[in-house]
């Protein structure tokens, strides 16, 4: 039976200089662990729309999706997933946590310090490394 991939899209939303995370429930897959927030491409979306849909079912946040940055795949028994990060940006900040146990604005000294997904660790890499930009 072949795997099939599932394509993730993740948000990189950023005000001032910071970035956006939040930690997934202890009740779910990597529960504590923190994340750029988002979700699955739903049949027939663009990654534009699904963070743009994925953020605001999430959040109670309406974004504006702008840059979509390189993916990062990573492979378990259960198939392959693509983890795809948008740079967006928030249109208000009146965040109501619907699939989260908690969120925090960080700068890389701040997020080095938690413990990120295996795949959001990454995308953090990417931050650092300059590949996806922070700064005003």
């Amino acid at each position: 039976m072949e795997k099939k991939i599932l394509y993730v899209v993740c948000a990189i939303i950023v005000s001032e200089g910071r970035f956006f995370l939040a930690r997934r429930p202890e009740n779910k897959d990597s529960g504590g662990l923190w994340e750029f927030p988002g979700g699955k491409v739903d049949e027939g979306e663009t990654y534009q729309e699904a963070i743009v849909r994925e953020i605001k079912e999430e959040l109670s946040l309406d974004v504006v999706a702008h840059q979509v940055y390189p993916s990062v795949v990573k492979t378990n028994d259960l198939g392959t997933i693509e983890l795809i990060p948008i740079r967006v940006s928030a249109l208000g900040y009146d965040v109501e946590l619907t699939e989260h146990s908690d969120y925090k604005w960080c700068d890389i000294s701040d997020a080095d310090s938690m413990s990120l997904c295996p795949g959001d660790e990454e995308i953090l890499q990417m931050i650092k490394d300059g590949v996806i930009i922070c700064q005003k």
